[in-house]
């Protein structure tokens, strides 16, 4: 009887456990959540725009564009030279330069009014995609005479005038912000900055005016270290033309006075002077080896000359070439001189022969600048006249 009461029990207590399935109970469904981890970290991409009526220019990706080849500029192709990029219109004397890094051309107006105000003003060009960058400006009727860049390609040195309050500024390129002001006693009513030029080793700055004075100063502090007045019987000392030679241990300067002068920097004592002919000495420019120096002379009877600076007790050319010129200058490699003509004509010649290797017809008036790129792949040049906007011209030989 207690097995069968116990079993009896137990079929009791089975019975009360087993859900109830009627109606009046109905089953709750299970549910399954599924989180999934990519969702709680990635945005939703925005809606695709909507096409415009006027299509977009297609741009090549810059990760997959192959670049133009670009040729240096030599002997043999020189002949092929085009222009590039032409600018018009803008009044001054031009002055064209590239930045020590090869990225900007950079030229110079004269004044000239924006409504109630006359400035100068600095246009930049960026050489990889030949667009005019925003320009720099005087304040009103202070105006740029002459230029050259820093050695850290930063920043370049500006000469000014009225020079009331100083003549020569640094200024930074990114905001035209004033590094570095050196004043310079106005001695007289048309002393005017007429060329700068600054030592390759960033130490020099060379200042020659138009009433024939030198001026050196330290381009640390802006002191003055050295002054000489280029003296002439005609009374007419403007000096057109100053370089440093690339390892900066001489400096030469020209001008009215048709004479070539050479310092030597570490003591700045005259080594020489170089006669080339009878007319105004331009331009000047140093082979990038240091070994010779090219002059460019005006006037009818005017050539270009080559001097070998490194036996200064020469007193004749070792080249000489009949052609009128207001600019000179070499190729990065040595390769090649180049003269801008009282033509408007550019010659071209061989520095290992001296042999003439081109002349182009390039400008209507002089051309009063010459400069190449750094890696030997540009050209530029600006030509002007006291009664026509200045034009400057960027050339470069084809891709092959």
């Amino acid at each position: 009887m207690k097995y069968i009461a116990l079993l009896t029990f137990i079929l009791l207590l089975v019975v009360s456990c087993t859900p109830r399935t009627d109606s009046s109970f109905p089953a709750t469904p299970a549910v399954t959540l599924s989180i999934s981890p990519t969702q709680a970290f990635t945005p939703t991409p925005p809606p695709s725009p909507t096409p415009s009526a006027t299509p977009s220019p297609t741009l090549t990706p810059t990760s997959t564009a192959t670049p133009e080849p670009k040729a240096v500029i030599s002997p043999d192709n020189v002949a092929q030279l085009k222009t590039v990029l032409t600018v018009e219109n803008r009044y001054g004397s031009p002055h064209a330069m590239f930045s020590p890094d090869g990225r900007l051309l950079v030229a110079k107006t004269s004044p000239f009014g924006e409504g109630n105000k006359s400035v100068s003003k600095l246009f930049f060009w960026n050489l990889e995609t030949l667009q005019e960058a925003s320009p720099l400006e005087t304040a009103d009727r202070i105006f740029f005479t002459h230029l050259a860049f820093d050695v850290d390609g930063q920043s370049i040195l500006v000469g000014t005038w009225p020079n009331t309050s100083q003549a020569i500024s640094l200024l930074r390129l990114s905001d035209g912000q004033h590094l570095l002001d050196i004043p310079v006693p106005r001695e007289s009513l048309g002393r005017i900055v007429r060329r700068i030029a600054l030592s390759p080793d960033g130490q020099w700055i060379a200042i020659g005016f138009t009433d024939g004075q030198l001026e050196i100063y330290a381009r640390k502090d802006g002191q003055r270290v050295f002054q000489e007045k280029i003296k002439s019987a005609r009374n007419v000392s403007i000096i057109e033309a100053l370089a440093f030679s690339p390892d900066s241990r001489f400096l030469a300067a020209g001008g009215a006075e048709k004479t070539i002068y050479l310092w030597s920097t570490s003591d700045w004592k005259m080594l020489t002077t170089f006669t080339p002919g009878k007319g105004t000495i331009f331009d000047l420019a140093f082979s990038p080896d240091g070994s010779f120096l090219a002059a460019a002379e005006g006037g009818s009877d005017g050539r270009v000359s080559l001097w070998n600076v490194q036996t200064p007790e020469a007193k004749a050319p070792v080249a000489s070439f009949p052609f009128p010129s207001f600019s000179v200058e070499f190729s990065p490699d040595g390769s090649l001189l180049v003269a801008g003509g009282a033509n408007g004509h550019l010659s071209f010649w061989r520095t290992d022969t001296y042999e003439q290797v081109a002349r182009l017809p390039a400008h209507k008036t002089r051309i009063e600048a010459l400069d190449f790129s750094p890696d030997g792949q540009f050209l530029a040049s600006g030509s002007a006249t006291t009664s026509r906007p200045y034009e400057l011209k960027l050339w470069r030989v084809p891709a092959p």
